[in-house]
């Protein structure tokens, strides 16, 4: 757009020159030499190595930048942080704790979305929001979550967003004040593109017309498939949010169509959504993968796409599923709300010359078109209560004070579930409480492979071997092994098709 902006200003200055003709004659004349001597004396300075070394060290036609074989550098492609299941609740229409079951540590929130850009570098990065970003689809909370935002932005980062099953006409979206709990509004499909036009859909390149998915082009080389995994068109006649996603065949068409235009410009793409792609636990599977799931991963991993970012089941977990055309992965990064409170990083690094093209000095590259690599990392509030001298000793010890909430959400399912056993012994109960808290604190924060160390040994594994509680049996079987791959970082090759632009 430059060149052509300069290109018509130029066309500008020459219809205003038509009665001054000699300035540009004198010009012209003046560059005609320059040329000149520009190709007596430096072109064959620039082409003798050519000519000495032959046609061995030629860079490979795909090859953009020496050194790597995708034709991306890393610079043209800026980290990406993601993060999903924030939950914010507004400060206007709650004046209390909210004590959740699953976990989920409300009251936080807001320091920990202001903590985000002190822990990480937030210049020319981006930050992916991948839905349930309101507890329960608050009109209030959507705007006051817009204006964290607006500081993160700020701050360097540039923020997209994609709704969750929270967010959109939700009945159950409610004001808790002075004890006293009462409806709120909440906010319609239109009315939650507009709060968050800022942060992806009023700069999106293109827009689904069934649903809020679009796509975003951050960098020239890099585009956002942000999808509207939702169902809330029926929210309000059944009384409560539907839990489970669908991508509707209308969208499957416009993401084929945006994945080949990404392919045709040469454009790396980056897919996120907020259900799950595929099942990451045998007992946390229906409300959380998508419908027909596995066309879905097929039509994906036809358009090149072998990963996307999901949230919803809370924990940080990373899946994969074999399809025709290989692997592709589901990497669920943890609940921002949630013990232990981490989000992910995604960074690009392009295809290195293969080692035998470096010997050989012959164009073969990897063949691969680069790689991503994914990681988890912790958001330091700790660090950034003490910067800004907030005298809240829960914040200034946020990382015990996080995990003892959590154990105590856990320990009162443990409860729930043990309620009438009443052969156990205080001793036996809390054998069994530990071993479960501490399997679920792992199980969410994606280190289960700790669980080996020291678990098998311990009293409580013991205790629930014997005794086999159905439900406690069979979810600390699931989440005791760490299968692969890891949960907390992964390293995935881009398709080589992502990265030659078709002919037009």
């Amino acid at each position: 757009m430059g060149y052509i902006l300069y290109y018509l200003q130029m066309k500008g200055i020459l219809k205003k020159s038509k009665k001054n003709f000699v300035a540009p004659v004198i010009i012209a004349i003046t560059f005609v030499v320059a040329a000149r001597l520009l190709a007596a004396l430096v072109l064959p300075v620039l082409f003798l190595p050519l000519l000495l070394g032959g046609c061995g060290n030629r860079l490979p036609a795909s090859a953009g930048n020496p050194g790597t074989g995708s034709g991306i550098a890393p610079s043209e492609i800026p980290l990406i942080y993601v993060s999903n299941d924030v939950h914010f609740f507004a400060r206007s229409i709650h004046d209390q704790n909210i004590a959740e079951r699953d976990g989920k540590n409300v009251e936080m929130v807001d320091s920990i979305l202001q903590a985000i850009a002190y822990s990480i570098a937030p210049k020319h990065a981006i930050m992916i929001f991948n839905g349930d970003l309101s507890f329960n689809g608050e009109r209030e909370s959507h705007q006051e979550l817009a204006n964290r935002l607006r500081a993160l932005e700020y701050q360097g980062l540039k923020v997209y967003v994609t709704p969750g099953n929270h967010d959109i006409e939700n009945p159950a979206a409610r004001s808790l004040l002075k004890g006293k709990v009462s409806p709120v509004k909440s906010v319609s499909p239109r009315e939650f593109r507009k709060i968050y036009r800022d942060f992806g859909y009023g700069e999106a390149i293109s827009r689904d017309k069934e649903t809020l998915s679009y796509v975003a082009q951050p960098a020239p080389k890099l585009r956002l498939l942000m999808l509207d995994s939702n169902k809330y068109t029926r929210n309000r006649a059944l009384g409560f949010s539907e839990m489970d996603g669908a991508i509707p065949d209308s969208t499957r068409e416009w993401i084929r169509k945006t994945a080949l235009a990404a392919q045709q410009d040469g454009a790396l793409l980056v897919a996120a959504m907020h259900h799950s792609l595929m099942d990451h636990h045998p007992m946390v599977n229906e409300g959380f993968t998508v419908d027909d799931a596995e066309t879905l991963r097929e039509l994906f991993a036809e358009l090149g796409i072998n990963f996307i970012l999901s949230g919803h089941i809370h924990a940080q977990e990373i899946s994969m599923r074999e399809t025709s055309r290989g692997p592709v992965y589901d990497i669920a990064t943890s609940a921002l709300s949630v013990y232990p409170h981490q989000i992910g990083e995604l960074e690009f690094f392009p295809a290195e010359p293969s080692a035998k093209a470096e010997n050989q000095g012959s164009p073969e590259t990897d063949p691969t078109g680069g790689r991503w690599q994914y990681r988890v990392k912790p958001v330091d509030v700790e660090g950034w209560a003490l910067a800004n001298d907030i005298p809240d000793e829960r914040l200034l010890n946020f990382k015990s004070y996080s995990e003892e909430f959590f154990r105590r959400s856990s320990e009162e399912m443990v409860k729930r579930r043990l309620a009438w056993e009443f052969y156990l012994t205080i001793h036996e109960y809390n054998a069994i409480s530990d071993l479960m808290t501490t399997l679920n604190a792992r199980y969410f924060a994606g280190t289960e492979y700790l669980n080996a160390l020291d678990l098998p040994q311990s009293e409580g594994y013991r205790l629930l071997e014997e005794y086999r509680f159905e439900f406690l049996y069979n979810y600390a079987q699931t989440i005791m092994d760490d299968s692969p791959p890891s949960n907390i970082e992964l390293s995935i090759p881009v398709p080589m098709q992502n990265l030659n632009p078709i002919a037009k």
